[in-house]
């Protein structure tokens, strides 16, 4: 879902500057047009090339990648038809062929990668691809901050392999104080748990605004919540998750909590007891993270690979 979510975003800042052709594969269609993307429906998995050099032509079409099918042999085969390219993508440690690669990753460094002499790197959160309702909001972020952590939002995306929901909602309902759990695309076998699913950006965002804290996965989620001024706690689960979780380690913009599939109740405990003072800080973290800029600096990339 991340990578839909990215591609939501990456449509939301072209609309209406650039002309750009998107191919769409099953449910993402109709999330894409809603970000008002001109879309090519396609199978359930990833477009043959046969049927993206049939489709699409290299004098006019940017092709935007983003998706781990679309392997290093796709891309070169692709820029050898002679079509421009834009990679996205949140691991490291690989070559670059496109002519634009966007990892958007916080900390993330060009050592990490080989690539062509033609290629162009957008690294960390300055070319953060986010929902235009996140990052409206960047820029009329309020300093307030509710220490009374009753109202709380769980978020660690839609699959939820480690039963991350669960744990955290069942120890959430022992801490004295706490009202409500919320859930943002998951589930759990707990009747007091309220679940919330397939929400617009403006509706999330709305969602957040009634919450006292979020804790969410070191992944999209997290860069669309440091947009707001919400208490956020934060880690990770799986390899891709690691950059983001060690730029909030490193920067203090979230109580950082590791690996989440080891956070105990003690440390849940501390992160409803952080106090006021430490959330500001967080706040101060988070703009420097998301300056609200981020729309001006994609344009002009996607402006100079046009």
């Amino acid at each position: 879902m991340g990578h839909l979510i990215r591609m939501q975003g990456l449509g939301e800042m072209l609309e209406g500057h650039l002309p750009y052709s998107v191919s769409a594969i099953g449910g993402a269609r109709s999330l894409l047009q809603k970000a008002g993307l001109k879309t090519e429906a396609r199978g359930a998995g990833m477009p043959k090339l046969e049927e993206v050099l049939l489709d699409f032509d290299p004098k006019r079409d940017i092709l935007v990648l983003d998706g781990y099918n679309y392997d290093l042999p796709y891309q070169s085969r692709l820029k050898e038809e002679g079509f421009t390219l834009v990679r996205i993508d949140d691991f490291s440690n690989k070559h670059v062929v496109a002519d634009l690669f966007i990892n958007h990753a916080p900390g993330v460094e060009a050592s990490e990668y080989t690539k062509e002499e033609y290629s162009q790197l957008a690294l960390g959160s300055e070319y953060a691809l986010l929902r235009k309702a996140l990052l409206d909001r960047a820029a009329d972020r309020s300093s307030e901050v509710n220490i009374e952590m009753k109202n709380i939002l769980l978020s660690f995306g839609s699959n939820d392999p480690e039963g991350l929901v669960q744990k955290f909602a069942d120890m959430l309902f022992e801490c004295s104080g706490v009202k409500q759990v919320v859930v943002l695309g998951g589930k759990a076998e707990n009747e007091n748990l309220e679940e919330k699913t397939g929400l617009s950006a403006p509706e999330m965002v709305e969602l957040v605004d009634q919450m006292d804290l979020v804790i969410c996965s070191s992944s999209n989620i997290f860069m669309e919540m440091a947009c707001l001024s919400k208490a956020c706690a934060s880690g990770y689960y799986v390899d891709n998750q690691m950059n983001i979780a060690k730029s909030i380690e490193q920067s203090g913009s979230a109580f950082y909590l590791g690996d989440l599939r080891t956070t105990t109740m003690q440390k849940l405990e501390a992160v409803l007891n952080a106090g006021g003072l430490f959330w500001q800080s967080t706040f101060e973290s988070k703009k420097k993270m998301i300056d609200g800029r981020q729309q001006e600096r994609i344009l002009k990339l996607f402006s100079d690979v046009a």
